[in-house]
């Protein structure tokens, strides 16, 4: 009974003692055994980590390992600025070695020189960046410089084009009198000439296809060559534009000449019966225009109001659509 009692108990005893301290006396009795044998101790195993250095151990997984630790901000806070981000204008350039020696003095000339900063920082040190990548920085401040180049030049041309006196044509300013538009057209009647011989060549070429090749001492042409397809085309737009100008300035000789017939009647009106002044209006005298021109076009007057019949059908046309009461269709009373 006491042998049992006494093998519990040890068995209790050994029980309360922690595992650590059961290693470490084992360890001990090992290396006492081998001193007394005279053997060199075997390497004991290393101990178990302390709670503190659990904390801090590896990850077990892969997961544990990838995980991005979360640090607190509080300490720390990040600095919000109001200010825009200013555009870098041009590339910091690495200073020669004779600046940097004192203005001339004797040194060795660096191979950075005249180049941009980040490039000869980045070969005078060690640097992690990629050369694809340093390769695309330095083409992009070249493109940058570029055009801040491109800008300079064009404003040097502008300040230039500013400063240089601008001609100007007496015979069109303010400062020689009032502008006569009809003694203008007096004085350069040679043009209309010199226009009407243009239309006809044009329109030679746009019907025959062929055109002058070249003109002799007479004035009168040698040849004719066959033109193009580009070339009548040309002058099929070129004859269009100069149609149109001729329209354009008949028009403005019309409304010159009725405005002064209109001031003159005015005028003797008013001296003979006294009468109020009547300034005529835009509307009155674009429909004063219209008339005069209707009347010196081909079909004169008759053809005038065959236009204006046409015209007047077309709009009681809409207007009788438009006045057209919809009437709702019922199946039982049809």
């Amino acid at each position: 009974m006491k042998g049992k009692n006494k093998s519990s108990s040890s068995v209790e005893a050994v029980r309360l003692v922690p595992l650590q301290q059961l290693k470490s006396l084992e360890a001990k009795m090992r290396s006492v055994s081998a001193a007394s044998r005279g053997a060199s101790p075997p390497a004991s195993p290393p101990a178990p980590p302390s709670r503190p250095e659990l904390l801090t151990a590896t990850p077990r997984t892969r997961r544990e390992a990838e995980k991005p630790k979360k640090r607190s901000n509080k300490k720390c806070p990040v600095e919000v600025s109001s200010r825009r981000s200013q555009r870098i204008l041009a590339a910091p350039v690495a200073f020669p070695a004779e600046w940097r020696s004192g203005h001339g003095g004797e040194s060795d000339a660096s191979e950075s020189e005249g180049r941009p900063l980040s490039l000869a920082v980045a070969s005078s040190r060690a640097s992690s960046v990629e050369p694809r990548i340093l390769k695309q920085r330095e083409a992009a401040l070249q493109m940058h410089m570029k055009r801040l180049r491109h800008l300079a030049t064009q404003s040097k041309k502008k300040r230039e084009e500013e400063a240089r006196e601008k001609g100007r044509d007496p015979r069109f300013s303010a400062a020689c009198g009032p502008l006569n538009l009809r003694m203008v057209s007096q004085a350069y009647a040679f043009l209309d000439d010199m226009r009407k011989q243009e239309k006809e060549a044009l329109q030679s070429v746009v019907k025959t296809g062929r055109r002058a090749a070249g003109d002799d001492a007479g004035g009168r042409a040698k040849r004719l060559r066959k033109a193009t397809l580009q070339e009548r085309e040309d002058a099929k737009r070129e004859l269009q534009k100069m149609q149109s100008q001729d329209e354009a300035r008949k028009r403005r000789r019309v409304e010159l000449d009725v405005r002064q017939r209109a001031n003159r009647t005015e005028r003797e009106k008013i001296a003979t019966t006294g009468k109020k002044p009547f300034f005529l209006g835009r509307k009155d005298l674009r429909k004063l225009v219209k008339e005069e021109l209707d009347a010196t076009r081909a079909g004169g007057a008759k053809n005038r109001v065959k236009i204006e019949e046409r015209k007047s059908k077309r709009k009681l046309g809409i207007e009788r659509k438009r006045d057209l009461v919809p009437v709702r269709r019922n199946a039982q009373t049809d």
